[in-house]
């Protein structure tokens, strides 16, 4: 299998223990942008500078690119995963590759742009549980929740004295760790305390193991990765309880494979037990590391991602071998891989059903012109473009051969359109020359995103048919709320520490969207 990974050279980050991981399971190309001189100067790395990991092909992903282009000639992946990371561009062209693309998003809570950037993948895996719904309003499709994890190749025991009461690595960067800060505070007040910022692998190893206990704290109620880094390195972890709400309590039990604390008081009043109590703490870091060096290493996250793609694109694995199945057709090419139901209004997609299914479509419903129609041979089912009450509703991917099939012109066919699918469904549909006149408002092809995103979707793709070039077939994700009201949710729901700059930040993608 071939995997091709889109992410910015990071070492240091998630970013490489994926890549590890993948590098374990299939033949992986990594593209994208590399390090500069001041992300290196500002790092203050030393020693490590001359181990950083550099991607195999070095170069920016902006929609200007063609990832195709920028591969080997021959070099076909049967996936495409890009890894976000600090908000850099990942969006190339991509579908003339014609194979499955995941996405995966770690820091949603702080990178807006990973909600746009996402919406041009087949699936997207999230880090923090909370975000799943967040995405799939603005319109991504097949959002699973993927944790982070641990790589035991860099977090280990470490057999040296644990001459602290407590350990800690990691930022304390005000005013966004403030209540870290403050607890790091009171716990240096009362206890021995071994604390270290920007420290990496063999050296992260020997900080945590100086601590009888390892203090951690979610800054915005993240599940985050030193979670599972510290119980991976053996010893038993103190962290709040704050991260319930992405899934910490659903993956570790309080008291058995970590300890969990609310506040300052309880923390104290914890740590002063589990001093007391060796036999007790250390049998906490023996079942906590147990549990996650066989169940929640970043090889079982990606070995869940490759099951996620495979069961909803069944010949993922053994029948793909880095072929393309190039299709050729303007609405065929646009149908996302893994999309489950399609309604298929105009009968279009009749010649290309075959292909389709090896797409991972497992149902095909066509809506027909005419009331009995000789077409029929390979849908699941036709209904009558006339029998409105009989249109399928909450189906996937819509895709629609003429606005007027399903509406008096172009805007109310978004409509109609808008109502039939699922959230985060995908509609492609075909605009004629007429649809591009001032009666629709749409007098070119830079106005098409603001008309379509009034009417609730995210244009995520368009193609001028070479034999009409007076048609365009657009690709466009449904959204069910607005970026910008998301974004107002998910700050009152968990700590932004930003809250004015994430709303900026999500006015730059347009009032409508």
């Amino acid at each position: 299998m071939r995997i091709c990974i889109l992410t910015k050279a990071d070492t240091l980050s998630w970013s490489q223990h994926y890549v590890d991981a993948f590098r374990q399971r299939a033949d992986v190309m990594t593209v994208g942008p590399g390090y500069d001189a001041k992300q290196i100067a500002d790092w203050d790395l030393g020693d490590l500078t001359d181990t950083l990991v550099r991607n195999d092909i070095e170069t920016d992903l902006d929609p200007d690119s063609n990832l195709q282009e920028i591969l080997p000639q021959g070099w076909n992946p049967d996936l495409i995963v890009a890894i976000a990371n600090g908000g850099i561009s990942l969006q190339p062209t991509m579908d003339t590759l014609a194979c499955p693309t995941a996405y995966i998003t770690v820091d949603t809570w702080q990178s807006i742009s990973d909600y746009v950037e996402c919406q041009h993948y087949d699936f997207v895996f999230v880090a923090q549980r909370a975000y799943v719904d967040f995405l799939s309003d603005v319109g991504a499709s097949n959002v699973f929740w993927l944790p982070l994890g641990c790589n035991p190749e860099a977090h280990y025991p470490v057999d040296v004295p644990a001459d602290h009461d407590i350990a800690f690595a990691g930022n304390v960067i005000l005013p966004t760790h403030q209540h870290r800060y403050d607890l790091l505070q009171h716990l240096e007040d009362a206890f021995s305390l071994h604390l270290v910022s920007r420290v990496f692998r063999d050296e992260l190893c020997h900080a945590i193991a100086r601590g009888k206990l390892v203090f951690n704290q979610s800054a915005v109620h993240e599940l985050n990765m030193r979670v599972f880094e510290v119980m991976a390195m053996g010893r038993p972890l103190l962290t709040d309880r704050q991260a319930e709400l992405n899934g910490l309590t659903d993956l570790f039990e309080d008291g058995k494979h970590l300890i969990l604390y609310d506040g300052s008081d309880e923390l104290a009043e914890k740590i002063r037990y589990y001093l007391d109590h060796e036999d007790e703490r250390e049998a906490i870091a023996r079942e906590g590391h147990r549990l996650v060096v066989t169940e929640h290493r970043y090889l079982d996250r990606i070995d869940a991602l490759l099951a996620i793609v495979a069961e909803r694109v069944p010949p993922f694995y053994a029948e793909r071998n880095g072929t393309t199945m190039p299709i050729a057709d303007a609405l065929a090419d646009f149908v996302p891989f893994g999309a489950g139901r399609v309604v298929d209004a105009g009968l279009e997609l009749k010649p290309h059903l075959p292909e389709l299914r090896q797409r991972g479509v497992a149902k095909v419903i066509g809506i027909s012109e005419a009331a009995d129609t000789d077409d029929r041979a390979g849908y699941d089912k036709v209904v009558s473009v006339s029998d409105t009450a009989a249109w399928p509703r909450e189906t996937q991917v819509l895709t629609v051969k003429s606005t007027a099939l399903i509406g008096d012109d172009c805007l109310a066919s978004l409509d109609v359109a808008f109502g039939m699918l699922a959230k985060g469904g995908t509609l492609i549909i075909r605009l004629s020359s007429q649809d591009f006149s001032s009666a629709t408002g749409i007098g070119s092809l830079s106005q098409l995103e603001e008309v379509f995103a009034k009417h609730g979707f995210h244009v995520t793709g368009c193609k001028i048919e070479e034999d009409q070039t007076a048609n365009v077939v657009v690709r466009a994700r449904k959204r069910s709320r607005r970026l910008s009201d998301v974004v107002e949710e998910s700050c009152a729901v968990l700590p932004h520490i930003d809250t004015e700059g994430l709303a900026r930040w999500a006015a730059v993608y347009g009032p409508h969207y």
